[in-house]
């Protein structure tokens, strides 16, 4: 038969919530105490000794050990203190009887009406043999606070009425009553701003995709965050609800990062033994990411690798086409290599909103090659007009240092490819493959591991060295030259381990590796080819006055420590 423990038969622990949270103060035990540790039916004896100990430090103390072992789940320790004088001066010594752990029989959750039966009934199986504990308590309370923010009662409480405790042949159980004061459901009236120096308002509350009428949810508060942050214009976004004489609704607090940059470095490469000028290698860019506070983008990048490559680039963004959720982009860009030819494309893409994070868009472009005055056997002059659709999705809870979320884009691309006449194949199709995949899992709360998976595939019976993909560096496969292999098809893993250090900032470690290959090309004269890569390093990402930097030393196959890469990198998400 059940019966209350010996030495508290027929005790009932009744009291608010409050008095329960204030029962999670911790044992803070002096230097030059000696605790040791207990179990049922141990006695622990706590020894201090030359110092004068005055009556209240005493009961303090053994009142401290009481809440310890309350917060413990152990409601019936007992704890004593006997006082002795000697030589040496005067000692305590502190006994603590723990007695036996109480678990939940049983949970009741009243007044919770609003609440689904199914929700309800997977939070009191969540208790069922856990320790009842005053923690254990605030725990199941916020749960059931959450549920209900989750559901838009944005007032409700909970209130732990009633806790009772039985000895059934040693093993206390205990039974825990919690009352529910749901309040009123909460619909939004209104949509505030706060925090925004550059971004309009109406911006931010468009993207928000919160309507007046809704009902606020803790749920509806994680999609807008997670919406915002997507922008990459923000590096905190807070929605709370808010609530005043007039009205009732969400304040967005923002904190904006920098969106205008611009990088340079020039270098000069002398002449060298066998003669032949010196010439300049170089590389600038310029990011506006937030024109006019209007999220409108535009970016250009020059880079010059050696005396005869280059390349440049230009980009410009048009969100919210006729203020429908319809963003536009176009793009130019313009590469001479070597001696060999000179690339020129054009592409357009459109991308909508389809789901929370889930995008899908096509993509028409033009690329022309014409080839450089040259020996025979160079790449023909050719043009290619290709069309294309592809999907996104994006769940990280950061776009800067993310801990969780996944991030993903495929595309897949159609063109018809036009010969020059000389090349004796008047037209040809092309078909081309991507694929991009980002997982990131919170190991511990300082530190992330990321995952990627990168593939890249191109195929046609007339593809040559302009088709192909230039796989190395900093974005792809580090520890390798930037563009230093050739492939048309090329499959990248990485693995990184990362130690945040607050915001965007985090030290790194990495190992990536590829496997790369190519069919023998007639144009260039190239032959079949493949190989797998490893590289691996460390590095650091942080925020800087140019943007964040993400700079990091890697080893290739067969490189030493003193000809290893260094890889530096702006990220600007356009």
């Amino acid at each position: 038969m059940s019966r209350a423990p010996t030495f508290f038969r027929g005790r009932e622990w009744r009291r608010p919530i409050i008095w329960v949270m204030a029962a999670a103060f911790s044992c803070a035990a002096a230097a030059a105490q000696e605790v040791a540790p207990w179990g049922p039916g141990d006695s622990v004896v706590v020894v201090r000794s030359g110092a004068h100990l005055l009556g209240d430090s005493v009961e303090s103390l053994l009142r401290r050990f009481n809440e310890k072992m309350i917060e413990a789940g152990h409601p019936f320790a007992a704890v004593w203190a006997e006082k002795s004088r000697d030589s040496s001066g005067e000692s305590v010594r502190l006994h603590v009887l723990p007695g036996p752990q109480a678990v939940f029989d049983s949970v009741l959750i009243g007044g919770a009406s609003s609440l689904p039966l199914r929700t309800r009934e997977a939070l009191v199986r969540e208790q069922e043999g856990a320790v009842c504990s005053p923690g254990a308590l605030r725990e199941l309370a916020g749960k059931i606070l959450q549920s209900y923010r989750d559901l838009g009662y944005q007032y409700a409480e909970v209130t732990v009425t009633r806790v009772s405790y039985t000895d059934d042949a040693g093993k206390v159980g205990a039974s825990a009553s919690l009352q529910v004061s749901e309040g009123e459901r909460v619909r939004i009236e209104k949509v505030r701003v706060a925090g925004n120096d550059v971004t309009r308002s109406d911006l931010i509350i468009r993207a928000a995709r919160i309507e007046p009428g809704e009902y606020y949810t803790g749920a509806q508060a994680q999609r807008v965050r997670q919406r915002l942050m997507r922008l990459g214009l923000f590096s905190e976004v807070t929605p709370e609800f808010y609530t005043s004489e007039s009205e009732r609704g969400v304040l967005i607090t923002v904190r904006e990062v920098g969106t205008n940059t611009f990088n340079g470095i020039v270098g000069y490469v002398p002449s060298g033994p066998n003669g032949g000028g010196g010439y300049f290698t170089g590389d600038a860019s310029i990011s506006l990411r937030n024109l006019f506070g209007t999220g409108r983008a535009f970016a250009a990048q020059w880079r010059r690798e050696n005396e005869s490559t280059q390349d440049l680039s230009v980009r410009y963004r048009e969100p919210w086409v006729l203020s429908l959720p319809l963003n536009l982009e176009g793009r130019y860009g313009l590469r001479q290599q070597d001696s060999t030819y000179v690339m020129t494309e054009f592409e357009v893409t459109a991308d909508t909103e389809i789901w929370d994070g889930f995008f899908a868009g096509g993509s028409f472009g033009r690329r022309s090659v014409i080839p450089s005055d040259g020996p025979s056997g160079q790449v023909p002059g050719s043009s290619r007009t290709s069309a294309g659709v592809f999907l996104r999705y994006d769940s990280r809870d950061d776009p800067w240092s993310p801990s969780s979320g996944f991030r993903y884009e495929t595309e897949y691309r159609y063109g018809s490819k036009s010969m020059a006449l000389s090349a004796g194949v008047p037209s040809a199709a092309v078909q081309e493959t991507r694929f991009d995949g980002e997982g990131y899992i919170s190991v511990s709360r300082r530190s992330v591991l990321a995952l990627g998976a990168h593939l890249r595939d191109v195929e046609g019976s007339a593809i040559d060295e302009s088709d192909l993909y230039r796989i190395g560096g900093a974005r792809m496969l580090r520890g390798y030259r930037e563009g230093q292999f050739l492939a048309s098809r090329a499959i990248v893993g990485s693995a990184e381990f990362r130690l945040l250090t607050g915001g965007p900032t985090f030290l790194f470690g990495f190992v990536d590796a590829a496997s790369l290959q190519r069919p023998a090309l007639s144009a260039g004269s190239m032959s079949a080819w493949r190989a797998e890569e490893l590289g691996y390093g460390f590095g650091i990402q942080t925020d800087t006055a140019l943007g964040i930097l993400n700079a990091g030393y890697a080893l290739g196959a067969g490189d030493t420590f003193t000809t290893g890469k260094i890889h530096v990198s702006i990220l600007n998400e356009f």
